[in-house]
This record gives structure tokens, C-alpha cells and sequence, in this order.
């Protein structure tokens, strides 16, 4: 996903004058293309925050670890999630921030501030994979189970859950 949809025309202009089809998914860009494949951000946010609602049987806290706000499909995502999260009232969002440039490290060191205040949390609402496993690598090591969503697919998180890491 582009952080900027502008910064895709040269790629677009570039493919255009190749005639190399290009094919955009599951984020809309500012320029040309001739394909796209799109999933509802409302629906990605919805299913990341149901899932966490079943695995905690309709209580507990949650936090929201969002990668960079440029990116709109995450914000629209996480404000989803919100939603479903305040149809149930045993559900608290306790903590929301960013890891900027959706960076690991930034992720390991949110989740880090959010252990040592002591802030309990029983799951982690994450925007995409690499913060998922930023946060659940923290939880890990602090010894402390917290349900944790992520998303993307990417091979890393397919490791992470077989490895305990992550859970979705």
C-alpha cells in the first residue's frame, strides 16, 4: 500500500508508456491503472475487531496499534473496529497509537511503554502484520498473553502465529 497515492504517477505513467498493465490492490491510487482488486477497509477493520470480540467473549480491554495515519486505509480500518468495538459494552479501548512507518521496532517499543505502565490490555487491534509482530514479539518476551490481529498474510506473520507470537 503507497503512503502517498500521488507518488504513484510515475510508476502509472511509466507502465503506461511500456504498456505494461498495471494492477492495483486493495488501495485506490491517484493515477491511471487498468485493473484493480478491492476489499472494503470498513469490512478488514470490522473482521480484525470481531475477531478479537470472540476470542475475548465480549470483554476485556483493548489497545489500537495503528501503522502511519497517511495511509487512509488503516485510519478507516481502525474507525471500524471502534464501531464494533462500542456495540459491546464489555469491550474498553484503553490505549491508541501509532508506529510510525508501520516499523517493527516502533511497534516493539509502543508495546514496551504500554507494559511498563502496566496498562493491562487483554488484545491488540493492529493495522498490519509487521506492527502485529512488533507488539507481540514485547508481549512475548514480558511473558504476558494478549490476543493479537494483524493483517496482510505476509510470510513473517504466518510464522509469528505458528510460533505463538501473533494470533491472527
Amino acid at each position: 500500500k503507497p503512503y502517498d497515492m500521488s507518488a504513484c504517477t510515475p510508476i502509472s505513467t511509466a507502465c503506461e508508456e511500456a504498456g505494461v498493465p498495471l494492477i492495483v490492490v486493495c488501495t485506490d491510487i491517484s493515477s491511471n491503472y487498468d485493473c484493480a482488486v478491492m476489499v472494503s477497509n470498513e469490512d478488514i477493520g470490522r473482521m480484525k475487531a470481531e475477531a478479537i470480540v470472540d476470542a475475548l467473549g465480549g470483554e476485556g480491554n483493548v489497545a489500537i496499534l495503528n501503522g502511519t495515519l497517511a495511509q487512509e486505509s488503516w485510519v478507516t480500518q481502525a474507525d471500524a473496529a471502534k464501531e464494533v468495538f462500542a456495540e459491546y459494552p464489555g469491550i474498553t479501548v484503553v490505549e491508541e497509537q501509532v508506529a510510525e512507518n508501520n516499523d517493527q521496532a516502533n511497534a516493539i517499543t509502543v508495546a514496551e511503554n504500554w507494559i511498563t505502565s502496566g496498562t493491562d490490555i487483554d488484545a491488540i487491534w493492529c493495522s498490519q502484520d509487521t506492527v502485529a509482530i512488533g507488539a507481540g514479539t514485547s508481549f512475548q518476551e514480558a511473558g504476558l498473553d494478549v490476543y493479537i490481529v494483524g493483517q496482510g498474510g505476509m510470510e513473517d506473520a504466518q510464522i509469528a502465529i505458528e510460533d505463538g507470537i501473533i494470533d491472527a
